[in-house]
């Protein structure tokens, strides 16, 4: 997953709300989803607002899964649908099945299962991209309440799993240095949400709390070197607060303000244990406080944000070093026409130096820790135009087209450590 060249590292990734922090592996892609779970994923192409908070470099990708509510037709009370799918590049078979229903006006529930098995696919080349059969499985489940009409609950797990045999750096060919081992990669998301939607608009309540974990086991019948268990678990919470206000009672002048306040905070924690040794950790964790002004007047809108950081660093990269910063954001935009809009942005980047790749956790030895190592910072800067097309094929169809140019400069210390260098000998070879 990469946006304007940067990687998942460098991008906020949620899924309903759920941070997916740190790296395992550079040589793998640590988010997995399967698409059949997907109501919808939002992508933010750069960083344009202090609201999505810290850790968004080069942007967000916000997944959410779908709900009961979603399947449901008016009046039905429960459902289920029968899945099945094949790919013929890997010989692909995917089949599934979702419960869904309302027993009752306020709440939801949806049950889901899916399996996918695969043989090995080909690229544009006809080289193979995986050397052996995999097997898939996911599984989604989701409650949502409504208590009175203005509160709103719902609880969700889901898992996504994949295991087979793969090379062990999965972007290059295999055989020699790059060897077929066995592995397996799991992803558990739990969330908690919570909304508070009164008939008020100075108050507008949105909050949740998660933990997700992203594991990696890897299995070299006993070589040395290869095996090792690698996890990355993430817990946090956010609350977050809309109210629109009629500018003109605070000072005189027409328009609206859509003021968005919030707090975040969470922890990320990595663990790994290579050749049955001993299990080694790091943490790290950031709290955001953030505060966005989103002033409406006619066909002009200003939008000025400010962001405090506090963030943690992990023991192993910079001891622990505790980072404080304030960044600011500012964009406007006019209506030239009709549904049209030229825009412009500017946004400050902040972001403390990140877990190292779990991997490469070490137990202190052959370590070297940067005390002065700097916090990564940068600015996204954006200038455009936008326009919606209504009606090209239906009524209630929309189609929006954008051109702008955008300037993107980051400021990183990179840290070089020297963990264990017998396993790059062995893994040379």
């Amino acid at each position: 997953m990469r946006v304007r060249g940067l990687d998942d590292t460098n991008l906020k990734v949620t899924i309903d709300g759920a941070r997916q922090e740190g790296a395992l592996f550079y040589h793998m892609g640590d988010v997995t989803i399967d698409p059949d779970l997907l109501k919808q994923a939002e992508v933010s192409v750069g960083n344009n607002s202090v609201t999505l908070g810290n850790d968004a470099i080069g942007g967000a990708v916000a997944f959410e899964t779908v709900d009961a509510a979603d399947l449901l037709k008016p009046g039905q009370k429960v459902g289920a649908k029968l899945h099945t799918g094949y790919a013929s590049n890997n010989d692909e078979l995917l089949t599934s099945a979702t419960v869904y229903g309302a027993p009752t006006e306020n709440i939801d529930l949806l049950a889901y299962y899916g399996k996918r098995n695969a043989d090995a696919g080909e690229d544009g080349k006809g080289r193979k991209i995986q050397t052996e059969d995999s097997e898939g499985e996911n599984i989604l489940l989701k409650a949502g309440a409504y208590v009175g009409s203005d509160h709103h609950v719902g609880a969700s797990f889901s898992r996504t799993e994949n295991k087979g045999k793969f090379p062990l750096r999965p972007d290059f060919p295999a055989g020699g240095w790059n060897p077929i081992i066995p592995q397996e990669v799991k992803r558990d998301t739990y969330a908690l949400d919570y909304a508070y939607n009164p008939a008020n608009q100075l108050v507008n309540v949105d909050a949740n709390v998660y933990q997700t974990s992203t594991q990696i086991l890897r299995n070299s019948d006993g070589e040395p070197g290869f095996e090792f268990d690698a996890e990355v678990q993430t817990t946090g919470a956010k609350v977050q607060n809309t109210s629109i206000i009629d500018s003109s009672i605070i000072n005189g002048v027409p328009g609206v303000h859509k003021f968005i306040a919030g707090v975040e905070h969470y922890k990320k924690e990595s663990e790994m244990t290579r050749d049955f040794g001993n299990a080694s950790t790091d943490e790290a964790t950031n709290t955001s406080v953030y505060l966005e002004d989103q002033w409406q007047m006619g066909k002009f809108s200003l939008t000025p944000g400010v962001r405090y950081d506090r963030y943690e660093s992990p023991e192993y990269v910079s001891a622990g070093k505790t980072y404080d910063n304030v960044v600011g954001a500012l964009a406007a935009s006019y209506e030239i026409a009709p549904r049209t809009q030229l825009f412009a942005s500017y946004t400050q980047l902040f972001n403390g130096p990140d877990l190292s790749q779990t991997i490469f956790n070490s137990d202190g030895v052959d370590t070297y820790v940067n005390n002065d190592l700097k916090a990564e910072e940068g600015d996204n800067a954006e200038v455009g135009i936008a326009t919606t097309l209504r009606g090209l094929t239906m009524a209630d169809d929309s189609l929006k087209l954008s051109a702008k140019y955008f300037g993107n400069q980051y400021r990183k210390l990179y840290r070089v450590c020297t963990v264990r260098l017998e396993l790059w000998t062995k893994s040379w070879k």
